[in-house]
């Protein structure tokens, strides 16, 4: 959930639309489908999926009736560096001259032949191998990077870098601090309760989170998220694992929890989104030392602990505090961090971005052709 909402078509006579080139489905965008749905209310956005196999080559759209953004599957016998440059090609006599919006590197060894009105690189993570091979190029051509990561910006160097890290709905997640009904399946649970929120994988240090539960076996952990490990799972008395929950559910579940901890591994890298959900639910939060939560949250209401029982110990300095007075800082962080305004804040960057390209030579007149549409709830390119 990220407060997307979307009123209808929206005149975009003056911007150039956006050709998003995702490595991940629309539906489990977390970053590019807030960022790309507010980009929606003013230029047309095509979002760019993986390609599916299909006999002939084709281009499947699908306009997104809650965002409006044109959801486009590229349709292949096999798929190849060509292939994927033709069917480009079948996009791009649709949209006409675009900015491209690349979140991996992988895709520029087939679109690295356009000429862009402006190139974004969106680098939310770490590049998989392939993608460290084409990234040298793309950071050549791109006229503006955005990091998902303090560590991302400072190993990449581009004279127009910028760090915007994943936003939050701050509005849906503050209706926690009001005081909300507890779902079922936590209402039973013992009290004080001690929460985390996010996937249970690699980086979480599940030996640490035993030791503290052991140390405090009167206080109950409430343990949201999908399980992404293979690991054996602690199964104390006190740790219940309650699973996947949807982002619409959260605030109901953190509005009852005492403080929030994060006992993430050594070297984890930590969601970017994690400490800023719970200062917006009104929690304070415990975190192992992870050097990019202390670069980005120098806050009294976030905590740095590094053994279980320095945990324990700040857990309970958070629970017997009485006045919120730390969350004034906190507070005007949030402010800087709902999708609306990283959203704002990069729109004016590619808005100079696209001035300052224009100084170069750019045609895209071969793309001029438009394609024929098969119906309003579909549209299908073929060569």
């Amino acid at each position: 959930m990220d407060g997307t909402s979307y009123a209808g078509p929206v005149a975009r006579p003056s911007l150039a639309p956006i050709l998003c080139f995702s490595p991940i489905p629309w539906r489990d965008a977390s970053r590019l489908r807030p960022l790309m749905s507010r980009f929606a209310r003013r230029r047309q956005v095509f979002f760019l999926e993986e390609p599916a196999h299909s006999d002939a080559e084709s281009l499947r759209i699908r306009p997104c009736a809650v965002t409006g953004v044109q959801v486009v599957t590229p349709m292949m016998r096999t798929d190849s560096p060509e292939g994927r440059r033709a069917v480009l090609d079948l996009l791009l006599a649709r949209s006409g001259s675009s900015v491209a919006w690349y979140a991996a590197p992988e895709a520029h060894a087939f679109s690295g032949h356009v000429p862009w009105l402006a190139t974004v690189y969106d680098c939310a993570g770490e590049p998989s191998a392939e993608g460290r091979h084409f990234e040298a190029g793309l950071m050549q051509t791109a006229d503006l990077v955005f990091t998902g990561g303090l560590g991302l910006h400072d190993e990449r160097r581009h004279p127009n870098i910028h760090f915007f890290p994943d936003g939050i709905d701050v509005e849906h997640l503050e209706t926690a601090r009001a005081g909300l009904p507890e779902p079922e399946d936590q209402i039973g649970l013992g009290r004080p309760l001690i929460g985390r929120f996010g996937a249970v994988d690699d980086r979480l240090d599940l030996d640490l989170l035993a030791g503290i539960a052991a140390l405090r076996p009167n206080w109950h952990f409430s343990m949201i998220g999908p399980i992404a490990t293979s690991r054996d799972l602690p199964r104390a008395a006190n740790i219940h694992w309650l699973g996947a929950r949807d982002e619409a559910e959260l605030p109901a579940y953190l509005s009852h929890w005492d403080v929030a901890i994060m006992p993430l591994a050594r070297g984890a890298l930590p969601e970017a989104a994690e400490v800023p959900r719970y200062l917006a639910a009104g929690l304070r939060v415990v975190t192992t030392p992870q050097r990019e939560i202390s670069r980005r949250f120098r806050l009294e209401a976030v905590m740095t602990a590094g053994t279980a029982g320095e945990i324990v110990a700040a857990a309970e300095q958070a629970m017997l505090r009485a006045d919120v007075s730390d969350f004034v800082a906190a507070d005007d962080l949030l402010a800087t961090l709902s999708w609306d305004s990283i959203q704002e804040h990069m729109a004016a960057l590619l808005t100079m971005a696209e001035r300052n390209a224009a100084f170069r030579p750019a045609s895209m007149s071969r793309f001029g052709a438009m394609a024929r549409s098969t119906g309003a709830g579909e549209a299908v390119l073929a060569g």
